[in-house]
């Protein structure tokens, strides 16, 4: 009986980890978590995650009066993503909090979804908003935004997906009022005074790929 033919390629240098996301084939929806790092020079930095984890800071909290935009990114794709036209689900947590006595500034939050491919954004759907008038006491609300984008596009290798989320306050009576959004993806119980009245922590993006691996 003749010999198999051996022929075993030296392995490569490097070895490449994937997440179930990545392996996925056919209609995948898949779930991103917003969540908070610190890195080496103590900077925040706000991500998109696929396996929920305890975040640096579980809200975002500004003063009246203030406009700011924060933005999530997921890790650069390892393997190419198909987006099939569909809707993409992001559901946003935010609160007020008033100082005592007085009434918490009103907040609006708009939400806006991004491919990104190293330089250049494009802009996925339409910005959706949603607002919430301050009162005497703390107030939580969910932004449910269904954004739809009914062309096809692909992400390569190396590009990621974005979401920004702007929140502008309106002014107030009082300095020490707040307000702001939650992005605990492990929905920790609410225990301190930073975090207003957010019955639910998790901010979440649910995209639909069709992934061919």
């Amino acid at each position: 009986m003749a010999a198999i033919p051996q022929n075993f390629p030296a392995p490569a240098g490097a070895v490449a980890t994937y997440s179930y996301e990545d392996i996925a084939s056919g209609l995948t929806y898949v779930v991103y978590y917003g969540n908070t790092t610190l890195d080496s020079t103590a900077t925040l930095n706000y991500e998109l995650i696929g396996t929920p984890q305890d975040p640096e800071e579980p809200t975002t909290s500004q003063a009246r009066s203030l406009d700011n935009t924060h933005t999530f990114d997921t890790a650069p794709f390892k393997v190419a993503r198909f987006y099939n036209g569909n809707t993409i689900n992001v559901i946003l947590p935010f609160f007020t909090n008033p100082a005592a006595g007085t009434a918490a500034p009103t907040i609006t939050v708009y939400v806006s979804l991004f491919h990104y491919d190293g330089s250049t954004e494009t802009q996925i759907g339409a910005t959706v908003s949603k607002s919430l008038t301050g009162n005497t006491i703390s107030q939580f609300e969910m932004l449910n935004a269904l954004i739809e984008e009914t062309d096809d596009f692909n992400f390569a290798v190396g590009d990621l997906l974005r979401l920004k989320v702007r929140i502008v306050t309106a002014s107030s009576s009082n300095a020490n009022d707040y307000a702001g959004i939650c992005h605990d993806s492990k929905n920790a119980t609410f225990t301190g005074s930073e975090g207003g009245d957010c019955r639910t922590r998790i901010l979440s993006v649910i995209v639909p790929y069709r992934n061919d691996v």
